[in-house]
């Protein structure tokens, strides 16, 4: 999964997603949080919603073209996700 790569192939920046993020959230997002979200090696499911909303897109579009199995942390229990994607 690349987040980067994702933002960047649906148009945006990462200032102008933080922005439509804290518009969208009527809260600070700060530069660094943004930062530290878009590098996260295993961002929650509540993460990538988020961004999603944010860009209007899909959040399946940050999982496409991995033909890996991913794994994500459950935001309740904290306990591993794993999602196989087949084509």
């Amino acid at each position: 999964m690349n987040i980067k790569k994702t933002i960047k192939d649906n148009g945006w920046t990462l200032e102008t997603l933080r922005a439509r993020m804290q518009e969208i959230e009527g809260r600070e997002v700060k530069q660094s949080s943004m930062s530290r979200i878009v590098n996260s090696a295993n961002p929650t499911v509540e993460t990538l919603q988020r961004l999603a909303d944010a860009m209007g897109i899909s959040v399946c579009l940050f999982f496409e073209n991995n033909q890996q199995g991913i794994s994500l942390v459950c935001p309740h229990c904290g306990k591993p996700i794993t999602l196989h994607i087949d084509k």
